[in-house]
Protein backbone atom coordinates (compact mmCIF):
# COMPACT_ATOMS: atom_id res chain seq x y z
CA UNK A 1 0.00 0.00 0.00
CA UNK A 2 0.70 3.86 -0.44
CA UNK A 3 -0.68 6.00 1.02
CA UNK A 4 -0.88 9.97 1.16
CA UNK A 5 -0.43 11.97 4.05
CA UNK A 6 -2.73 15.36 4.93
CA UNK A 7 -2.54 17.21 8.61
CA UNK A 8 -5.64 18.76 9.22
CA UNK A 9 -6.24 21.73 12.11
CA UNK A 10 -9.30 22.10 13.05
CA UNK A 11 -10.82 23.98 15.78
CA UNK A 12 -12.28 21.40 18.06
CA UNK A 13 -13.33 17.27 17.95
CA UNK A 14 -16.40 18.32 17.25
CA UNK A 15 -15.03 19.49 13.57
CA UNK A 16 -13.45 15.60 13.25
CA UNK A 17 -15.87 12.43 12.77
CA UNK A 18 -14.72 9.33 11.66
CA UNK A 19 -18.17 7.79 10.09
CA UNK A 20 -16.29 4.04 8.86
CA UNK A 21 -13.47 1.91 9.87
CA UNK A 22 -12.79 -0.84 7.37
CA UNK A 23 -10.29 -3.69 7.23
CA UNK A 24 -6.36 -3.04 7.26
CA UNK A 25 -3.51 -5.10 6.99
CA UNK A 26 -2.68 -6.44 10.43
CA UNK A 27 -0.95 -3.40 11.69
CA UNK A 28 -3.94 -0.52 11.51
CA UNK A 29 -7.88 0.29 9.94
CA UNK A 30 -9.08 2.49 7.36
CA UNK A 31 -11.10 5.06 8.66
CA UNK A 32 -12.48 7.96 6.30
CA UNK A 33 -13.25 11.51 8.52
CA UNK A 34 -15.66 13.96 7.35
CA UNK A 35 -14.12 17.22 8.04
CA UNK A 36 -15.57 20.61 7.88
CA UNK A 37 -14.07 22.59 5.16
CA UNK A 38 -13.31 19.81 2.73
CA UNK A 39 -15.54 18.67 -0.07
CA UNK A 40 -14.31 15.00 0.19
CA UNK A 41 -13.68 12.36 2.52
CA UNK A 42 -10.09 12.24 4.10
CA UNK A 43 -8.62 8.58 4.41
CA UNK A 44 -6.78 7.90 7.78
CA UNK A 45 -5.22 5.60 9.21
CA UNK A 46 -6.22 4.31 13.00
CA UNK A 47 -3.17 2.26 14.42
CA UNK A 48 -4.24 -1.02 15.79
CA UNK A 49 -3.53 -0.91 19.89
CA UNK A 50 -1.90 -4.81 19.48
CA UNK A 51 0.37 -3.44 17.18
CA UNK A 52 4.07 -3.73 18.22
CA UNK A 53 5.79 -1.16 15.50
CA UNK A 54 2.91 1.66 15.86
CA UNK A 55 1.75 1.15 19.54
CA UNK A 56 -0.18 3.81 21.00
CA UNK A 57 1.01 4.93 24.33
CA UNK A 58 -1.35 4.54 27.57
CA UNK A 59 -1.08 7.90 29.47
CA UNK A 60 -0.88 6.38 33.32
CA UNK A 61 -0.31 8.52 36.31
CA UNK A 62 1.19 7.27 39.82
CA UNK A 63 1.32 10.49 41.77
CA UNK A 64 3.78 10.09 44.70
CA UNK A 65 2.66 10.74 47.84
CA UNK A 66 5.16 13.09 49.29
CA UNK A 67 6.88 16.06 47.90
CA UNK A 68 8.98 18.77 49.89
CA UNK A 69 9.30 22.29 48.33
CA UNK A 70 12.04 23.97 49.52
CA UNK A 71 11.72 27.54 48.48
CA UNK A 72 14.94 29.64 50.19
CA UNK A 73 15.65 33.53 49.70
CA UNK A 74 18.08 36.15 50.60
CA UNK A 75 16.87 38.55 52.97
CA UNK A 76 19.87 40.95 52.84
CA UNK A 77 19.91 44.54 52.83
CA UNK A 78 20.43 44.77 48.65
CA UNK A 79 16.97 43.00 48.52
CA UNK A 80 14.63 45.90 48.24
CA UNK A 81 10.69 45.84 47.86
CA UNK A 82 10.81 45.43 44.37
CA UNK A 83 12.70 42.45 44.33
CA UNK A 84 10.97 40.79 47.27
CA UNK A 85 8.08 41.57 45.42
CA UNK A 86 9.22 39.48 42.11
CA UNK A 87 10.58 36.72 44.89
CA UNK A 88 7.23 36.55 46.15
CA UNK A 89 5.19 36.26 43.13
CA UNK A 90 7.42 33.32 41.37
CA UNK A 91 7.37 31.39 45.11
CA UNK A 92 3.58 31.61 44.64
CA UNK A 93 3.24 29.93 41.69
CA UNK A 94 5.86 27.70 41.99
CA UNK A 95 4.37 26.25 45.06
CA UNK A 96 0.72 25.95 43.48
CA UNK A 97 2.07 24.20 40.79
CA UNK A 98 4.15 21.31 42.09
CA UNK A 99 1.59 20.99 44.32
CA UNK A 100 -0.99 20.02 41.56
CA UNK A 101 1.02 16.92 40.82
CA UNK A 102 1.25 14.87 44.24
CA UNK A 103 -1.10 14.22 46.87
CA UNK A 104 1.01 15.80 49.99
CA UNK A 105 3.10 18.40 50.00
CA UNK A 106 4.68 20.10 52.23
CA UNK A 107 6.47 23.39 51.85
CA UNK A 108 9.66 24.87 53.47
CA UNK A 109 10.69 28.84 53.87
CA UNK A 110 14.23 29.01 54.24
CA UNK A 111 15.32 32.87 54.66
CA UNK A 112 19.01 34.42 55.30
CA UNK A 113 21.07 37.29 55.43
CA UNK A 114 24.43 36.14 57.03
CA UNK A 115 22.75 33.28 58.52
CA UNK A 116 20.06 30.77 57.32
CA UNK A 117 16.64 30.19 59.46
CA UNK A 118 13.67 28.25 58.72
CA UNK A 119 10.59 30.56 58.94
CA UNK A 120 6.66 30.62 58.52
CA UNK A 121 4.79 31.06 55.21
CA UNK A 122 3.80 34.57 55.95
CA UNK A 123 7.23 35.57 57.08
CA UNK A 124 9.31 34.40 54.24
CA UNK A 125 6.42 36.28 51.92
CA UNK A 126 6.42 39.29 54.03
CA UNK A 127 9.77 39.69 56.09
CA UNK A 128 12.75 42.36 54.13
CA UNK A 129 15.44 43.46 54.39
CA UNK A 130 18.58 42.25 56.93
CA UNK A 131 22.46 42.23 57.11
CA UNK A 132 25.22 40.49 55.00
CA UNK A 133 24.96 37.78 52.62
CA UNK A 134 25.70 34.25 52.87
CA UNK A 135 24.15 31.90 50.30
CA UNK A 136 25.83 29.04 51.00
CA UNK A 137 23.54 29.33 54.54
CA UNK A 138 20.25 28.27 53.27
CA UNK A 139 22.30 25.41 51.37
CA UNK A 140 23.77 24.00 54.69
CA UNK A 141 20.36 24.66 56.64
CA UNK A 142 18.50 22.85 53.70
CA UNK A 143 20.75 19.90 53.61
CA UNK A 144 20.38 19.00 57.55
CA UNK A 145 16.86 19.07 56.98
CA UNK A 146 17.09 16.44 54.24
CA UNK A 147 19.57 13.84 55.33
CA UNK A 148 18.73 10.48 55.51
CA UNK A 149 16.70 9.46 57.95
CA UNK A 150 16.03 13.21 59.15
CA UNK A 151 12.97 15.05 58.46
CA UNK A 152 13.01 14.92 55.19
CA UNK A 153 14.33 12.28 53.86
CA UNK A 154 14.77 11.78 50.21
CA UNK A 155 14.09 7.95 50.08
CA UNK A 156 10.83 8.94 51.12
CA UNK A 157 10.32 12.40 49.73
CA UNK A 158 10.15 13.69 46.25
CA UNK A 159 12.84 16.64 47.11
CA UNK A 160 12.39 20.34 44.80
CA UNK A 161 14.28 23.01 46.25
CA UNK A 162 14.42 26.49 44.78
CA UNK A 163 16.70 29.79 45.63
CA UNK A 164 16.08 33.10 44.91
CA UNK A 165 18.43 35.95 45.05
CA UNK A 166 19.77 39.15 43.30
CA UNK A 167 23.01 37.51 42.73
CA UNK A 168 25.46 39.36 45.35
CA UNK A 169 27.03 37.29 48.11
CA UNK A 170 30.19 37.61 50.24
CA UNK A 171 33.58 36.75 49.00
CA UNK A 172 34.27 33.00 47.57
CA UNK A 173 30.96 31.74 48.71
CA UNK A 174 29.69 31.17 45.35
CA UNK A 175 31.76 28.46 44.98
CA UNK A 176 30.86 27.16 48.52
CA UNK A 177 27.45 27.28 47.06
CA UNK A 178 27.74 25.42 44.06
CA UNK A 179 30.22 22.72 45.89
CA UNK A 180 27.17 21.96 47.77
CA UNK A 181 24.69 21.05 45.02
CA UNK A 182 27.32 19.24 43.23
CA UNK A 183 28.15 17.16 46.42
CA UNK A 184 24.90 16.78 48.73
CA UNK A 185 22.06 18.07 46.02
CA UNK A 186 22.43 15.06 43.30
CA UNK A 187 19.46 13.71 41.29
CA UNK A 188 19.22 10.77 43.46
CA UNK A 189 18.55 13.09 46.32
CA UNK A 190 16.37 16.61 44.70
CA UNK A 191 14.63 16.06 41.66
CA UNK A 192 14.94 19.68 40.76
CA UNK A 193 17.24 22.37 42.16
CA UNK A 194 15.96 25.98 40.50
CA UNK A 195 17.77 29.12 40.62
CA UNK A 196 16.20 32.91 39.95
CA UNK A 197 18.41 35.96 39.79
CA UNK A 198 16.29 38.59 40.56
CA UNK A 199 17.74 42.39 38.76
CA UNK A 200 20.78 41.99 39.25
CA UNK A 201 23.85 44.25 38.83
CA UNK A 202 27.15 43.14 36.62
CA UNK A 203 28.30 39.74 35.86
CA UNK A 204 29.79 38.19 38.95
CA UNK A 205 27.35 36.92 40.14
CA UNK A 206 25.91 33.75 41.99
CA UNK A 207 24.15 32.70 38.71
CA UNK A 208 27.10 32.98 36.42
CA UNK A 209 28.68 31.10 39.03
CA UNK A 210 26.21 28.07 38.90
CA UNK A 211 25.82 28.46 35.13
CA UNK A 212 29.83 27.52 34.77
CA UNK A 213 30.21 25.04 37.50
CA UNK A 214 26.88 23.25 37.59
CA UNK A 215 26.04 23.34 33.35
CA UNK A 216 26.09 19.49 33.16
CA UNK A 217 24.45 18.92 36.22
CA UNK A 218 20.91 17.32 35.06
CA UNK A 219 18.39 18.52 37.76
CA UNK A 220 19.80 22.04 38.22
CA UNK A 221 18.06 24.87 36.41
CA UNK A 222 19.05 28.22 36.40
CA UNK A 223 17.10 31.78 35.33
CA UNK A 224 16.94 35.55 35.68
CA UNK A 225 14.83 38.29 36.14
CA UNK A 226 16.55 41.16 34.18
CA UNK A 227 16.38 44.95 34.33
Amino acid sequence: WSYSCIFVVVDSLADLSVYFVGSGNGFCTIGFCVVVGFDVDVPVLLPNNDDRRYRQWNIVRKPSSNAAIFFMRDGSGSMDNTKCDIVSDIAYWLDLFIASYYKKTESVYIWHDEKAKEVSKDKFYKDRMGGGTMCSSALNLMKKLIRKGGRFDPSKWNIYAFYFGDGENWGDDNKKFTDIIKQHFTPEVVNLFGSVQVLAYGSDTLKAQIDKDLKDAKNVRSTEVKR
